[in-house]
Order: C-alpha cells, then structure tokens, then sequence
C-alpha cells in the first residue's frame, strides 16, 4: 500500500535526486517480499505505534532512510517518509516521522482507504 502524501512526498525527492529511483525501488520490492528488513524505531511515543514503525537504509551507508508502518496481523507494509537528505544530514527531531505514521495509521485503521493505492513498480527497465 502507498498513500497519497508518500507518493508526493518521495517524488520530490527522487526529482532531486534520480539515481536513488531504482534503489528505493529495489528497497520497497524487498520490503514487501520481508518487511522485517529493516530496524524497528525506538521511542515511540503512540502506544498503537510501539513495534509497528521500521526503518531501512535506501542507497547504501550514506544513502537515505525509508520509515514505514508494518502491520504483521494485515500482511501490510505502509512506507511513510523517505528522508529528503542523506540519513548523516537527516534529523528525526525535525522531520515530524511520528505525527506522519500517526496520521497514516489512523486512516488505514479507520477505514479510510480512498488515500491509498496498491504500489506499482514503475521504475524504468532499461539503465
């Protein structure tokens, strides 16, 4: 599942930064094939949160990070913010991670899925 303010919010990113296309691609195909990948977050302060926030690195060592929503009970893998800058620049302080999980939680549990869409591999095939 992707939801309508990721998907703006990654094109933005990638509109600056091409190359990373293919590898988040690659990233959120892996993601979906074993969502326990990545690193759950600590410090969550949402008790309907705690353990169902992970992240993963995109673009190696220096490369970004991809924060996303599990939901093992669902089989469901929300992606939610994938950092503007490079994971050694990025601040989870400032970012405003947890209020976007919150708020995606909030719509997927309470029924409202109008704002999502099954995501679709549309990276170019060719290099």
């Amino acid at each position: 599942m992707i939801h309508q303010d990721f998907e703006k919010q990654m094109n933005e990113v990638l509109a600056r930064n091409r190359p990373l296309r293919n590898k988040l691609t690659s990233k959120l195909l892996q993601i979906r094939s074993n969502p326990n990948v990545g690193r759950r977050m600590k410090g969550v302060a949402s008790p309907d949160l705690q353990g169902v926030i992970w992240r993963v690195q995109v673009g190696g060592r220096s490369g970004h990070r991809l924060i996303y929503i599990w939901l093992p009970p669902l089989n469901t893998v929300i992606p939610v913010l994938l950092s503007p800058e490079q994971k050694s620049k990025f601040s989870y302080r400032s970012s405003g991670w947890e209020e976007c999980c919150a708020q995606l939680f909030e719509d997927f549990s309470g029924g409202r899925h109008e704002a999502f869409a099954v995501w679709q591999d549309t990276s170019e095939s060719t290099p």
